[in-house]
């Protein structure tokens, strides 16, 4: 199997094991224990959410080289509220080639591998939607919680779901000053500032990842899975059609031509230099805003120049 058919296999080993019993019983344990929830009947609990959720959901993968990007580009990522714009697709599940690494609330390593998402409110009229129901998912290789949660609710599946939240629609996520535990009896608990930021950079992540996809730094390309991987997610779903697999590769960096004709006043450069890859907030007539827009790492100045790796430019003015 290649890795980015994981992306198809994955999503069906988890909708397989979300109506198994041991997912049932993990299910109503999770659901039980959080403070979120104010009801507990059984179409409530978030193994139902999460069904639901992979069963319409695009696979995606992601290789190992647009993961880094992803999260050097989260760094300098702007406070942006999310939009359904924004959104690859209504509901999507993401595997990545490999892990980021993050913190909880409680300072313990929550690594995950995968995440998924699907809008809240409703799944089927988007304009009704109020934001998205946002999950993560650890890989069996890198996973804190798991020999716990094995003992409690039995064996999981090679990817263990290990956080959720909601994530609402015009807001925006930097703003937050106050991060409480969603476990019944932490809700007193109030995040330091470090726990905080950790949260954010996966908030980012995720947001980065919704917009680079839909713009030129990230390749995607739609491949059907092999023959065992697609009856699998046949038998597992029968009554819908099985999705072909997303794979998001980085595109190479690019050189950017200097074709623009010297005219009076104009900046004449004694050499070329890289520039750094930024975010710059671009004006969407479409939608009505601004949006980060991530612009790629390029080589600028004349090509008849010298190429200078360092970052002071001299410049002469005419």
């Amino acid at each position: 199997m290649q890795a980015w058919e994981w992306a198809l296999e994955l999503r069906t080993e988890l909708l397989e094991w979300w109506q198994s019993d041991i997912g049932r019983r993990f299910s109503m344990g999770w659901t039980a224990s959080r403070s979120v929830y104010n009801a507990f009947d059984a179409n409530e609990q978030v193994g139902v959410t999460e069904f639901l959720k992979l069963s319409i959901a695009s696979p995606f993968y992601v290789t190992a080289e647009m993961t880094d990007l992803l999260e050097h580009a989260a760094k300098t990522f702007p406070a942006t509220p999310l939009q359904p714009q924004d959104l690859p697709t209504d509901c999507g599940f993401v595997y990545l080639a490999r892990d980021i690494d993050v913190l909880d609330i409680n300072n313990k390593p929550l690594p995950f591998r995968a995440f998924a998402w699907g809008l809240a409110g409703s799944q089927t009229n988007p304009e009704q939607s109020v934001g998205i129901h946002l999950s993560l998912y650890a890989h069996k290789d890198n996973d804190p919680g798991r020999e716990i949660a094995e003992q409690v609710h039995g064996l999981h599946p090679t990817l263990a779901f290990n956080h959720e939240t909601g994530w609402n629609f015009g807001g925006d996520y930097s703003t937050q000053d106050r991060w409480v535990s969603g476990t019944i009896g932490g809700e007193d608990k109030v995040a330091t500032p470090e726990i905080v930021e950790e949260n954010l950079r996966i908030l980012r992540t995720i947001h980065c990842f919704f917009l680079l996809v839909q713009q030129r730094v990230g390749i995607p390309d739609t491949l059907q899975a092999g023959r065992q991987t697609r009856r699998r997610a046949q038998r597992a779903f029968p009554h819908r059609p099985i999705p072909d697999v997303r794979v998001i590769t980085l595109r190479r960096p690019r050189v950017k031509p200097d074709g623009m004709p010297d005219r009076p006043g104009s900046i004449e450069y004694s050499h070329r230099w890289w520039v750094n890859s930024h975010w710059r907030r671009q004006w969407y007539e479409s939608e009505g805003r601004h949006k980060p827009k991530f612009i790629e790492g390029y080589v600028k100045g004349p090509e008849d120049k010298p190429f200078q790796a360092k970052d002071t430019a001299y410049i002469w003015r005419r």
